[in-house]
């Protein structure tokens, strides 16, 4: 107990190390009490066996107890003493050190309040530039904004006159070559007729010789080439129908197309010779020139029309009659049409396989080369609003599928996933059915190949389409 400092030592001794010598002190004193408390509690027996022995030998006993409290008490009382020395000397070093603490946090705190505050006049600094250089180029911005939508007025204004011009020419042109491909129609439909006119007289020849036994049984020969004639009929009506309705709307004479289309190379040299001056454009930004007006177009004459059908003699080989028609009807298909004008051998010919089908369908190498400068087809379903799908692409593939499946997609019940395909060749725009559920009608007949025409109308399944080829 004596190696324990006395209160003048604390002063010396490293602040680092009092919670050690706390720690010591405490121990020590618990030594001490134990001590005093042993000594307490034999002095308390000695005083209840003190009749048991003799006097003498009590007064010794309890003079060695009594003297081993006094040194106990005394030890205990320096022990509190330094203890409490030691923890003075221990808070006052703890209460330095929290004072350090709070002052450096203070003085931190100080530090990072004027960071901020020259963070925050640097921010507000920079917003200040940076605004003035925003309104700046904001300036500039709508200056070059109100030059440019200047200059692209005067290009799209240019560019509509010469468009309206050409537009106006090509679509002469397209008439009057529509002109001629409904006169060598009809002229076709005409001869067509003579076919089942003569069988059918044929057939009344052979009623006449007796070759029926009765009327039912004519009725039915005779009810095939009655079919075919009125669909040749019909179709017939509707060519002329077309014919009459160009004739009356361009004023061309279906006896001589080209004398009607003179006019329109006199509007396609006004626009070959524009004035240079709404051409030149300022330096920045420069709009795109508009686009150059096409040259005239020398029509081609109109086809030689082709000899008249020979009719086969009559036989009693009624079969052979039959093969007059090309299939067997309902309703007449387009696709016979398209095929007897641009392969006439394709009736007797075995069946092409699909790529040829395809090729000779979609190729007119003796048609004269046309040009649209915006076809499109225009949706015009009663109370849908009415929707415009451009023809850009050479293909165009029409269905329900969604857009990368399909070139045009129309969402409906109606329409199957791949429905009709068009395709430009060089005489114009094709339409094919892809085998749909619905079927592909052009002006109300179902078609399974068949060219198409400007104003045409196509109905997809439920959908109904109008052909617009400017």
């Amino acid at each position: 107990m004596s190696d324990a400092p006395t209160t003048m030592d604390l002063e010396k001794i490293d602040s680092a190390d009092l919670p050690a010598l706390k720690d010591q002190l405490t121990a020590q004193h618990q030594e001490a009490a134990v001590e005093l408390a042993e000594a307490q509690a034999r002095i308390a027996k000695a005083e209840d066996r003190k009749d048991a022995v003799k006097p003498e030998i009590f007064e010794k006993v309890m003079l060695d107890y009594l003297k081993k409290k006094e040194a106990a008490e005394q030890s205990v009382a320096e022990i509190e003493q330094r203890l409490t020395a030691v923890t003075q000397r221990l808070e006052a070093v703890e209460q330095a050190e929290a004072d350090r603490r709070r002052r450096e946090e203070e003085e931190r705190a100080a530090r990072e309040a004027e960071e901020r505050r020259r963070q925050e006049e640097e921010e507000a600094r920079r917003r200040e530039e940076e605004e003035r250089r925003r309104q700046e180029e904001e300036r500039a911005r709508q200056e070059a904004e109100r030059r440019r939508r200047e200059e692209e007025k005067r290009a799209r204004e240019e560019a509509e006159r010469v468009a309206a011009a050409q537009a106006q020419a090509a679509e002469r042109r397209e008439a009057v070559m529509r002109m001629k491909e409904l006169v060598a129609e009809r002229d076709k439909l005409e001869m067509k007729k003579t076919a089942p006119r003569n069988a059918i007289e044929e057939m009344e020849f052979r009623k006449e010789m007796g070759e029926f036994e009765s009327d039912a049984e004519f009725q039915e020969q005779v009810a095939d080439y009655k079919d075919l004639l009125a669909d040749i009929e019909v179709e017939l009506d509707v060519t002329v129908k077309e014919i009459e309705e160009l004739q009356a709307h361009y004023g061309i004479d279906p006896v001589d197309p080209e004398a009607a289309a003179a006019p329109a190379p006199v509007v396609e040299e006004t626009i070959v010779e524009p004035e240079p001056a709404p051409y030149v454009a300022p330096p920045a930004p420069t709009p795109p020139p508009p686009p150059a007006p096409e040259p005239p177009v020398e029509v081609a004459p109109p086809p030689t029309p082709e000899p008249p059908v020979e009719v086969p003699p009559a036989s009693s080989d009624i079969p052979r009659i039959e093969e007059l028609l090309a299939e067997p009807k309902p309703a007449p298909v387009v696709e016979e049409e398209v095929e007897e004008l641009d392969a006439p051998a394709a009736a007797t010919a075995p069946a092409p396989k699909w790529d040829e089908v395809e090729t000779d369908f979609f190729t007119d190498v003796d048609q004269e080369e046309k040009f649209f400068v915006n076809p499109c087809l225009v949706m015009q379903n009663p109370g849908v609003k009415e929707q415009v799908f451009d023809l850009l692409h050479d293909q165009v593939l029409i269905g329900s599928a969604p857009v990368g499946e399909v070139d045009v997609r129309l969402n409906h019940p109606s329409v199957d996933r791949k429905h009709a395909r068009i395709k430009l060749s060089r005489g114009g725009y094709m339409i094919k059915d892809l085998g749909s559920r619905g079927g592909t009608y052009i002006n109300g007949k179902k078609v399974t190949k068949s060219r198409l025409n400007h104003m045409d109308k196509i109905k997809i399944g439920e959908i109904l389409l109008q052909v617009r080829l400017l």
